[in-house]
């Protein structure tokens, strides 16, 4: 039997299960930005549900049987049938149990935003209907049988009392495949695997990391694999292109870059100098093939000792490739879109460090050195932070920040009085501490003017004043903020400003 509302305004669909022998099971799906109708089949009657009703913001379904009669298998089938629409193609699975109660199984799903796939399992689950996980896995998902047991048995002794593995989701179709980031490539699986780019004499070091991301890369920014790169500056020019045809950013954009189109001849790109802000992007695709590599392996390697080690392996084996094309340093970070360093479960963090240093591994800023369960952990929660629009798009050093940053409302990514008044209202002695307060609103603000910064500036009256007099209108807003925030008066920030702190 099938029971549950809809709420109309927030978009979130809440559905309840019960089938014979097997407990309840609570479904979710929430903030699906394209969800406008629902179609529920049973073998008798069809219930249409809709989004577009003014007059109530609750929608009801009462007990609407799934194959009551058929086996687990069969009403699951049915049951998961039922909410393939509209894309939705990415779930969040947390499958929560202890004795003596049902388990419940939240499926959280965004046409949008697709986030990860992920089981989370507490510790403690011994009642977890396996049947239904094995069904998941067979219609949804795969995930390691061993690793199932070792959980179903409690033989994984993580710190934290939620541990977290990645599940990969089979293809539904094989016209359709919707990566990590929700990029959809149209292409049979064969296809989806790009072919080996065209590059010129001059550029074998950045072969490597090209070839080493080559899929990840080519499927999150739609790359053709007719591109020929010629390299100047010692970094992977093939992103900056990537990066070039997904943000549809002008040539001049990425600095000096001249562009050949040769007869039935695939596009030749002559990259020079490269923008720091465009390096943070490579290095960015490079942390989410480091967090999709290391989650995939945690199914193996479950035991901390050995997932520790492993993690630090397949780092020091991605940073060699990384050395190779040219990258002389790691963004650290905290925020979810930033390289986060493991660590071997018996080390300290400054022989850790040392470890790195060894690798030539070099750190510009504070780089948190996190144990494997907290890796996983962060890895499970970084799509929730990108999702939100964040407006501080390097956090960096500092957990606090992050955390800073999750708080801030959605909508503060797109309307700067939204910023402007969650900044007004936090208390930000309980988020930074000193050493790094003012480095952390530098950035925060930063990143908030530049976005505002874009638009033209404020054109005085003829006659009114000259050019010289002009006011940008994000200075005026950097001004309040400053005066708030960091207790700079006008004296102060134009020293800062002059000296680049906050420009």
């Amino acid at each position: 039997m099938l029971s549950g509302r809809i709420d109309l305004q927030s978009r979130e669909l809440h559905l309840t299960t019960r089938s014979h022998g097997h407990g309840t099971n609570q479904l979710v799906l929430e903030n699906n930005p394209f969800l406008q109708s629902i179609t529920l089949r049973s073998d008798d009657v069809t219930h249409v549900l809709t989004f577009e009703s003014t007059e109530s913001s609750i929608a009801t379904v009462e007990d609407i049987d799934l194959h009551s009669s058929g086996t687990c298998d069969e009403r699951v089938a049915t049951l998961i049938s039922k909410f393939d629409f509209l894309g939705c193609a990415f779930f969040a699975l947390r499958l929560d149990g202890s004795p003596g109660k049902d388990p419940e199984i939240s499926i959280r799903a965004s046409a949008y935003y697709p986030v990860p796939l992920y089981l989370l399992m507490s510790r403690d689950c011994v009642d977890i209907d396996w049947d239904i996980v094995r069904l998941l896995m067979t219609h949804r998902c795969t995930l390691d049988v061993d690793y199932a047991k070792a959980i179903h048995a409690g033989t994984v002794p993580y710190g934290s009392s939620t541990i977290a593995a990645e599940i990969k989701m089979l293809p539904e179709r094989s016209t359709a495949i919707i990566n990590k980031t929700g990029v959809r490539v149209d292409a049979a699986p064969d296809a989806w695997l790009p072919a080996r780019r065209s590059l010129k004499p001059g550029c074998e070091a950045s072969a490597l990391l090209s070839e080493r991301l080559s899929s990840f890369v080519m499927d999150r920014f739609r790359i053709s694999s007719s591109i020929a790169v010629e390299v100047s500056g010692g970094v992977d020019s093939a992103l900056l292109v990537a990066l070039m045809k997904h943000r549809s950013l002008k040539p001049r954009s990425l600095g000096a870059v001249i562009s050949e189109s040769q007869p039935n001849g695939p596009q030749t790109y002559r990259i020079g100098r490269i923008e720091e802000r465009l390096q943070h992007e490579i290095l960015r695709v490079c942390a989410w093939s480091f967090l999709d590599q290391t989650c995939r392996s945690v199914a193996a390697q479950y035991q901390p000792d050995a997932y520790g080690e492993y993690c630090y392996g397949a780092f020091g084996r991605l940073w060699d490739d990384f050395v190779s094309a040219g990258c002389v340093a790691v963004v650290g970070g905290y925020g979810g879109d930033e390289l986060l360093l493991p660590s071997e479960s018996m080390l300290t963090v400054d022989e850790t460090v040392g470890q790195y240093s060894e690798r030539r591994v070099n750190f510009p800023a504070a780089v948190p050195i996190v144990s494997p369960s907290a890796l996983l952990a962060c890895a499970n929660h970084a799509p929730s932070l990108l999702r939100r629009g964040l407006w501080p798009i390097r956090p960096y050093c500092d957990p606090r920040l992050a955390r800073f940053c999750y708080t801030l409302p959605a909508a503060s990514g797109r309307d700067k009085r939204v910023f402007k008044d969650a900044l007004a209202s936090m208390s930000l002695a309980d988020l930074f501490h000193d050493g790094y307060l003012k480095e952390s609103l530098s950035d925060l603000i930063r990143a908030a003017t530049i976005s505002e910064g874009r638009r033209s500036e404020i054109n005085a009256a003829p006659g009114e004043s000259t050019s010289a007099d002009k006011v940008r209108p994000e200075r005026i807003w950097l001004e309040e903020i400053a005066e708030k925030l960091l207790g700079l008066s006008r004296t102060g920030l134009e020293k800062h400003l002059k000296e680049g702190q906050l420009s």
